[in-house]
């Protein structure tokens, strides 16, 4: 069913142009990163007072909750208490046990390629050890 301009269906909020719901969409984004910021700021403060100063590790797995697990929930929370809707509006669903699976092992792989990260430019002690030198030419005069 195609709708004319001004109408809405069920699922539409309303928006009277594409416009206004793009700004809505962007600016809802927006709010949920600073909303993430502000959150990781606290988390990862709260980390190096009470338990070590937080190591690159660290801060991405308090960014990945504190952005992903915290402030989108959050902020689309508040979003629909705001326009009106509640989260049958959504059409979310409790996920499954697959689903569980691929969100741990989407953690797993950040936390394991953060650690195992190593600079392009640091060289280790056994590649240093087999690098021979070039010879310098001598100096004995001929």
């Amino acid at each position: 069913m195609k709708l004319g301009y001004g109408q809405t269906s069920e699922r539409d909020p309303g928006f009277a142009s594409g416009w206004q719901a793009l700004v809505a969409t962007y600016g809802t984004a927006i709010v949920a990163f600073v909303v993430g910021i502000v959150f990781a700021y606290v988390a990862a403060t709260a980390y190096a007072v009470f338990v070590r100063p937080p190591s690159g590790t660290t801060l991405l797995g308090i960014s990945l909750v504190t952005l992903q697990g915290a402030a989108f929930p959050l902020v689309a929370y508040l979003y629909l208490r705001w326009r009106g809707l509640n989260r049958s509006f959504l059409r979310v669903s409790w996920p499954s046990i697959s689903d569980l699976a691929w969100v741990v092992g989407g953690y797993v792989v950040a936390f394991g390629s953060s650690s195992r990260r190593r600079s392009p430019c640091s060289t280790s002690a056994s590649r240093r050890r087999r690098t021979r030198r070039p010879r310098r030419p001598s100096r004995r005069p001929g």
